[in-house]
């Protein structure tokens, strides 16, 4: 259980005995007792959330998931059956039999699935960070902190995330120098923590089964990971990960060289978990990101866990509230990097926590510059990190007070916050203009980009009203897209709770060297800050996750007796049971809507899996076979990592106009050709878009050009692949009664008529390659109406382009015949008041062998 959590020395546990001795046992046991209903009202919450998921068909639904909701409750019930009720050393099947099942997990996708490479070299990274920090811990004289896991870790991501970035800098990121000193440090790193775990072993054996109540939040936490680990180990499909922190990596690692982050506004929201995450893909290991999530969900749980054992308080329960956590879950599955950024929250929290308790003299200057390291890190693990690491390293500095030592505190400290924080601030002061990101260029000015903030989406929440903080609370369990855009009610369980509670109840703590105030008064400002500027889910699990730690902490000493034994591993039960509905619903993205357990391990091909869940990828793909080395596209297709080499995208709606702004002459084009002259000017001569972002776009810019200079080279489920030339060829009519192009003509299959009401189908022949061009003109008034276009032959997943009619304008739906197409199907079918006026197909492309040019039917 405590890979990253082992017990803590015992002189530490002689302090913290003390500061639970100066606690207030009828205090603690109240605000357990809050704690506790509060839990209770929200998994209440979270059942109703998941039986409605449960039953749905609509966005967020788990309805074809049933069988898998059904195994993990039968799993949990019998998780908790066999801990309460079983005789013995029976009682350790709890914990056995979960573990089992989560061993055959990461066996059956790393073996069959593929991934062996990215789970050894992601654990490698893991040790190599902790080796290096407890190393550098203990030669600054902080061997307290150097025997505490998870502080030991967060102190070595500074020195090897700048080492990483300073050879990035000069194209030396390559296997044979940082690569294989990670390597080589990840591997004494793993023995030397081996070798602790099994010097522990007895200690851990004796936690778990201390009580009923240790096994069953094993077993459950270990079955939640199984889950977890299969999710893990399917294809990448996430946005922030494909556009860029899964991308950012595999390109710095294949180029050797970590360049400038102006090129693209979104790239500067990047920091060192992608910087860390290069190191596995110089390896080829380009799942490195995800296993660095699930690891980092492992370790959380077991650090929760073992803060609150160290405490006295209700660690198991706590531990695994934490793994249910939907949103944690679904962090495990991808590259971003919001569970690590929490994990690291929770590291300095303990690091600083710790410190007031130990080091209570004057001598404090290896101990403050390392906080100052461990602080540093803020601003490049991510900007809105800064708050509530900067008011816990200064409120251990204030806390010197007593011993006169404030002055040296605060010095030391700030010289190792400027070793860590500076240098990636100053290279993006040389790179941007500004230390911070473009995206905030409204207040730091920036020579690269526009003072201008409409296009982030931060705050998520816009107007929420002068009651907005209190409806927030209860907006964040139940309309939680408000400030997390695709989530479903429930997806933050226990979290918002937890936050609610630490800030409303924080300034309780008793002990004796103030360290719970100290972290209370560190969330305050945190949070305040938080919703000023943020206002967004993701960016609140750092400040949940140091919420959780206090809470453990105001509920010290707190004992169960076999009742309340019995009731917490029952909701536990319910908890994981509860969640798990909640958790499948928010892969709405995931194909069929099930666990990806075939995809995992391997029986379900990646490019199929991708293909069937994204329906750009046919159109990327033919993107990369038609354009030429170095082409950029403007588009809202994210999946920069499928791109070859020297391609790029940029974003049609939060890149390309900043961009146009920036470089004019006119602010905003009003004509194609003027976009197309500023396109040009970008190095932009290709566009991939849907047929919505030409409607969304009528009759701006987009559209335009693409009406004026838009050659179609590719168009399949939706897509359409431009390049932008001077004079883009028109389509051949594909039979006599298409050359006309007024009225729809007999060659539909009905008198020839301006005044189309009824749904048509018109059967063509086609060749392999050829590209179809529906033109349809439907009159003003009325809605869009849809037009299908279906080939017969080749491959039935790809072989549809859908699109409709713009009222009043000619629409062009464009359509690419797959390989072993014979025929298409072209379909229109005017909705109820609405009239087609004209209607034709022409082609593009070489014709097809001598047949029959229309079978109407």
């Amino acid at each position: 259980m405590s890979v990253n959590a082992p017990p803590v020395a015992p002189e530490t546990r002689v302090e913290a005995r003390e500061s639970r001795s100066d606690s207030h046992g009828t205090q603690a046991r109240w605000l357990a007792l809050i704690s506790a209903l509060v839990c209770l009202a929200l998994l209440v919450a979270q059942i109703a959330s998941g039986w409605h998921i449960l039953h749905s068909s609509g966005f967020y639904t788990a309805l074809v998931a049933h069988k898998y909701v059904w195994a993990n409750a039968l799993a949990a019930v019998l998780v908790a059956v066999l801990a309460i009720a079983a005789p013995g050393r029976w009682r350790w099947l709890a914990v056995l039999g979960p573990g089992a099942y989560l061993l055959a997990i990461l066996l059956a996708t790393a073996i069959p699935g593929g991934q062996a490479l990215a789970l050894i070299v992601a654990i490698l990274t893991m040790t190599a960070l902790w080796d290096t920090g407890e190393r550098l811990l203990r030669n600054l004289g902080a061997d307290a902190l150097a025997r505490i896991v998870p502080v030991a870790w967060l102190a070595g991501i500074g020195p090897w995330s700048i080492a990483t970035l300073a050879f990035g800098r000069i194209s030396l990121v390559k296997w044979w120098t940082v690569g294989i000193v990670l390597v080589l440090v990840g591997a004494i790193g793993s023995v030397r923590l081996g070798a602790r775990l099994l010097a522990q072993r007895r200690s851990i054996a004796g936690e778990l089964q201390a009580s009923s109540v240790s096994l069953a939040s094993a077993g459950l936490i270990l079955l939640t990971c199984g889950w977890a680990a299969i999710y893990t180990a399917a294809p990448e499909l996430q946005y922030d990960a494909l556009y860029g922190k899964a991308y950012l990596p595999e390109l710095w690692a294949r180029t050797g060289h970590i360049g400038l982050i102006v090129q693209h506004v979104q790239d500067a929201v990047t920091g060192w978990f992608q910087v860390l995450a290069t190191n596995g893909d110089l390896f080829g290991a380009t799942a490195i990101g995800r296993y660095l999530q699930l690891i980092g969900l492992m370790s959380a749980v077991a650090v929760v866990w073992w803060w609150g054992r160290r405490h006295g308080a209700l660690g198991p329960l706590a531990a695994v509230a934490v793994a249910v956590t939907p949103h944690l879950f679904w962090q495990a599955s991808t590259a971003d990097d919001d569970l690590l950024l929490a994990l690291c929250a929770f590291a300095l929290c303990i690091a600083v926590v710790e410190s007031l308790r130990t080091y209570t003299g004057r001598d404090v200057r290896g101990v403050a510059f390392a906080l100052g390291l461990m602080a540093g890190s803020g601003p490049s693990l991510k900007l809105h990190m800064v708050p509530l690491f900067a008011f816990l390293l200064l409120g251990w500095v204030a806390a010197g007070r007593a011993s006169k030592s404030v002055l040296r505190r605060f010095g030391y400290a700030a010289i190792g916050a400027a070793i860590t924080g500076l240098p990636p601030l100053i290279l993006r002061w040389i790179d941007a203009g500004n230390p911070v990101l473009p995206a905030y260029n409204n207040i730091f000015h920036s020579k690269y980009w526009p003072p201008i903030n409409e296009q982030a989406n931060f705050p998520f929440w816009q107007h929420p009203g002068t009651f907005g903080p209190i409806d927030a609370i209860w907006k964040a369990v139940a309309e939680p897209t408000l400030m997390a855009e695709v989530s479903p009610p429930g997806a933050f369980g226990v979290l918002v709770g937890a936050t609610v509670l630490a800030v409303l109840l924080g300034w309780l703590g008793r002990d004796r060297a103030h360290a719970a105030r100290v972290v209370w008064i560190a969330l305050l400002p945190a949070i305040l800050l938080w919703w000023l500027n943020f206002r967004y889910l993701r960016y609140l699990l750092p400040i949940s996750l140091v919420s959780v730690a206090l809470v453990l902490m105001l509920t010290s000493g707190v004992t169960f007796g076999a009742r309340g034994r019995l009731l917490g591993i029952v909701a536990v039960t319910l908890a994981v049971i509860a969640s798990f509905p909640v958790t499948i619903a928010q892969f709405w993205n995931v194909p069929t809507h099930k666990p990806p357990v075939y995809a995992a391990i391997g029986r379900w091909k990646a490019s199929s899996y991708e293909n069937a869940a994204l329906l750009e990828r046919p159109a990327i793909l033919a993107y990369n076979r038609l354009a030429p080395h170095d082409a950029r596209a403007i588009t809202t297709a994210y999946e920069r990592v499928w791109l070859k080499p020297e391609r790029d995208f940029y974003n049609i709606h939060y890149e390309v106009m900043p961009l146009m702004k920036l470089n004019g002459p006119t602010p905003i084009p009003t004509t194609g050709d003027q976009a197309f002259a500023d396109l040009r000017r970008l190095g932009i001569e290709w566009a991939l878009v849907t047929d919505v972002d030409r409607l969304l776009n009528e009759p701006g810019y987009l559209s335009q050009v693409l009406t004026t200079h838009g050659k179609i080279e590719f168009a399949e489920r939706g897509w359409d692949l431009y390049r932008l030339v001077a004079r883009p060829p028109r389509s051949t009519p594909l039979s006599a009664c298409d050359a006309g192009g007024n009225g729809v003509q007999a060659c539909w299959g009905l008198a020839r008529t301006n005044d189309l009401t009824v749904s048509v189908t018109r059967t063509v022949p086609v060749c392999p390659g050829e590209t179809l061009a529906v033109t349809v003109k439907q009159a003003a008034g009325g809605s869009p109406s849809p037009v299908l276009v279906q080939f017969i032959g080749g491959s039935a997943e790809n072989g549809i382009q859908p699109g409709q009619t713009v009222p009043g304008l000619p629409q062009h739906i464009y359509a690419t015949a797959p390989p072993g197409a014979s025929s298409a199907a072209v379909t229109i079918s005017p909705l109820a008041g609405s009239s087609v006026t004209a209607a034709s197909i022409g082609r593009f492309g070489p014709p097809c062998a001598a047949a029959p040019r229309d079978a109407p039917r």
